[in-house]
């Protein structure tokens, strides 16, 4: 299986790599979004937004798993909060997500199995979190001072955070962990909005940064 897609009016998509057909995933309908495939490839957690689609619509937003033929559909999160989904654990059995709020992102972990709800930490920009493999430390956007987009990992309750990347005049966004815990991949964009952004590599542990300048776009995922 491919990915699965948001799609254009009806809900969320998957696309068979093989036969390269694109599927309607039962039971997701406009509005749903921020698609994310459990570990095992079974499941798929999403966000529902308001039946609008609209990007920013007031309304609450909730987070839904559903198994990937759209059978055993089911809400994790209920009332008027705006809650999203972000991350699975390595493990499978959690799931990472934030509730934005005028004070921040508050960045929580679900246990799926008992319900279970542990508070880690706030986030002044509720961006895209990534975990590290061994599901020990996460990499993260925030706001700098001055309006601009810094890096960060942190481990998992948010110590030890560390600024990865400053990139102004230059915004890095979009993270995706190294199979082996040691590299982010990013994508930077270049305030000249004319230049295509292109992606670097960051060393988690020695800040290293490899620009990789014949590559361009946004990687969601790095395979094993």
């Amino acid at each position: 299986m491919g990915p699965a897609l948001d799609g254009p009016a009806n809900g969320l998509y998957i696309t068979d790599l093989a036969s390269r057909n694109t599927l309607h995933l039962p039971g997701t309908t406009k509005g749903d979004m921020n698609r994310l495939w459990s570990p095992d490839g079974q499941t798929i957690a999403f966000t529902r937004g308001p039946s609008s689609g609209l990007i920013g619509a007031p309304g609450p937003y909730n987070i839904v798993l559903t198994s990937v033929d759209g059978t055993n559909v089911r809400q994790l999160t209920e009332g008027i909060a705006a809650n999203y989904a972000m991350a699975w654990m390595p493990d499978g059995k959690r799931l990472l997500y934030t509730v934005e709020s005028r004070d921040g992102a508050f960045l929580h972990l679900m246990d799926l199995q008992t319900g279970e709800i542990s508070s880690l930490f706030v986030m002044n920009y509720n961006g895209t979190i990534v975990v590290s493999p061994d599901g020990k430390r996460l990499a993260f956007e925030e706001i700098l001072p001055l309006d601009k987009y810094g890096l960060f990992v942190s481990d998992l309750d948010g110590s030890n955070r560390k600024l990865l990347a400053d990139g102004a005049p230059y915004t890095t966004t979009v993270l995706a962990w190294s199979p082996d815990g040691y590299w982010v991949i990013t994508t930077v964009h270049d305030p000249d909005p004319i230049k295509q952004p292109i992606l670097a590599l960051i060393q988690v542990n020695t800040c290293q940064i490899i620009l990789l300048l014949n590559l361009s776009g946004y990687v969601t995922s790095w395979l094993p």
